[in-house]
């Protein structure tokens, strides 16, 4: 049994009240997943504010792309590499160590 974890909900519920309550000038969503085509092309059409789209992956979702957003990236492996933290960090309270599975 598929069970769904309610993420694109969450996204799209959080990304619509930040939105509507104009908590900034301007959003960006980092996704390439198309349950966000409705949220998102609603947002460009019903706001002021500026909505970008930073894909996950090198073959974007045709419905994302259709939307028109004026800013849309993709992530960069090289860059998106480098950004990481290091695989072992610790600070006075103990140490913290990244997944080996990531």
């Amino acid at each position: 049994m598929h069970q769904e974890k309610g993420s694109d909900v969450n996204l799209a519920t959080n990304l619509v009240f930040d939105v509507l309550k104009k908590r900034a000038e301007a959003f960006i969503v980092v996704t390439n997943d198309s349950d966000q085509v409705g949220p998102l092309r609603k947002l460009k059409n019903e706001n002021e504010g500026l909505i970008g789209l930073i894909l996950t992956s090198k073959e974007a979702a045709v419905e994302l792309m259709s939307i028109g957003l004026p800013i849309i990236r993709q992530i960069r492996e090289g860059i998106l590499s480098i950004s990481q933290l290091p695989d072992e960090l610790s600070d006075a309270v103990g140490r913290i160590r990244k997944p080996s599975s990531w």
